[in-house]
């Protein structure tokens, strides 16, 4: 079993007609046995996240070991910039354990992806009382919502800042398909926005939940409150499931629908190992 270095590992990658999952930035390592790549590690840049790495491992054989993987990242350290670095563990976690352990990785996020039928959706909401009085209007982004959303978001990726963006690029990046059917926004009596939940288009039979939002407790339950009608809304018009995906670190999100994940399993588990400060 062999472990290089490589410069540019997308180029080696594809000389090996192999095309990785994500965009590789620079070196790679590749382990290899008998000509056979058994595993290669690369990193990867977020363009909307941009002070933080992203550590890419691909494992192709079983024969790969924690020891393995510490010596790959071992090889790849020294080449990579000074950066927050994050490792996103989806599956086989014990084989990380030894890296995360010795290069003071320290789990910081639970991400969750479920497929939910919307009369079971709508149940576990079912015994919430209503929320106060609801102004309804259509949804529209206005100036205000996305200045309350950007902020939102970006109060919950503190440890992974959003980079530099106007409220024009933000407003592009937050309405690609989204579905201002179904989405939702309320205001209290003086016209504030208190909520909202973004909904994203995907098939014809199901939705997706993205960004949400509640100023306190009462708040809080008039979206529940709202988002039921949607949900009814929705099965009316024949749509069957709700597509989410919630993470710890979205205090919002994961408070609203916890009751729906909690005796889930992450999809994902994310660590990540700080730069010292200067």
């Amino acid at each position: 079993m062999e472990i290089t270095l490589h410069k540019d590992i997308a180029a080696h990658l594809q000389d090996k007609n192999m095309i990785p999952n994500y965009p590789a930035s620079g070196h790679g390592v590749i382990c290899e046995a008998e000509d056979e790549i058994l595993s290669y590690l690369y990193y990867s840049l977020n363009p909307y996240h941009p002070s933080t790495l992203y550590l890419r491992f691909a494992v192709l054989d079983k024969s790969i070991k924690p020891e393995t993987v510490v010596d790959m990242y071992e090889k790849l350290k020294s080449t990579l910039p000074l950066s927050d670095i994050i490792l996103e563990v989806h599956c086989r976690h014990g084989l990380y354990e030894k890296l995360i352990d010795e290069h003071g990785f320290e789990k910081f996020r639970e991400t969750y992806e479920l497929e939910v039928d919307i009369t079971e959706m709508f149940s576990h909401f079912d015994g919430d009382e209503a929320g106060g009085e609801v102004t309804e209007k259509n949804f529209e982004m206005t100036g205000e919502l996305l200045d309350i959303s950007k902020k939102v978001y970006e109060s919950v990726h503190q440890l992974i800042p959003l980079r530099e963006m106007s409220l024009a690029g933000w407003e592009g990046l937050i309405t690609d398909e989204l579905d201002f059917k179904n989405s939702i926004v309320i205001y209290d009596e003086t016209g504030k926005i208190t909520a909202y939940m973004l909904m994203y288009e995907n098939d014809e039979a199901s939705v997706d939940v993205g960004y949400c939002y509640y100023a306190d407790t009462e708040a809080k339950q008039s979206l529940i409150s709202t988002f039921k009608d949607t949900l009814l809304h929705l099965l009316e018009k024949d749509f069957e499931q709700i597509n989410l995906e919630v993470d710890t670190t979205d205090g919002y999100a994961y408070e609203f629908f916890k009751s729906i994940v909690a005796d889930e399993q992450p999809v994902l588990v994310s660590y990540i190992s700080r730069q010292p400060q200067v």
